[in-house]
């Protein structure tokens, strides 16, 4: 072998080596939900932790390539690079979680499954109807003011037509300025002179 082919393999063994080695010293966890936990069906917390990570103190998100994949009963139902998030409306009953590391250069890593249990958690005695009856009074006032303003504001009225339907024989009246009888027809000018006059 040449020196140079020994000077590039010692190079590439140099490069590759500590990339395997931290990555066999990477460990990928599940913090919550604790193994056997019961938590509430409506929202899951969900913690991840990575184990010989060179994270910051307090990061809350993945700062290196890859994106952690969520499996909830075998089927993966988030992709995020998120360490906490939450699964919202999990139906109740056992789970099995499972995370991995996918897309991180030197391997992927993959948690042991954690087995909880979801259950529904009904809201606590009286949070639900709680100024219950203060709304229903409130709404009643809001109604009863908006009826008092469309009665006396709007004032509902009959509207009568002003001029009956013309029959199909007679043309359609003329608006001559003259003033209506109190049969709806038209006075003509000659009959309007003899009652002034």
């Amino acid at each position: 072998m040449s020196l140079v082919a020994r000077a590039l393999l010692l190079i590439l063994l140099i490069l590759i080596v500590p990339r395997f080695a931290a990555a066999q010293d990477l460990q990928l966890r599940i913090v919550q939900p604790a193994a056997e936990a019961v938590v509430d069906a409506a929202a899951v917390p969900v913690v991840l932790a990575v184990d010989g990570a060179d994270l910051p103190a307090g990061a809350t998100g993945w700062p290196h390539e890859g994106e952690f994949h969520i499996a909830l009963d075998g089927v993966d139902v988030l992709q995020t690079t998120e360490l906490r998030f939450t699964l919202m409306g999990i139906p109740p009953g056992a789970h099995r979680l499972r995370a991995t590391l996918e897309g991180y250069p030197p391997a992927s890593l993959a948690s042991e499954e954690v087995a909880f249990t979801a259950q529904s958690v009904g809201p606590g005695p009286g949070a639900s109807w709680f100024l219950a009856s203060t709304v229903a009074i409130a709404a009643g006032v809001m109604f009863g003011a908006l009826v008092l303003l469309w009665l006396l504001w709007v004032r509902p009225r009959l509207v009568e037509p002003l001029d009956p339907a013309p029959d199909d024989n007679q043309p359609p009246p003329m608006d001559d300025g003259q003033p209506l009888t109190d049969d709806g027809t038209r006075t003509t000018e000659h009959e309007t002179r003899n009652t002034d006059g």
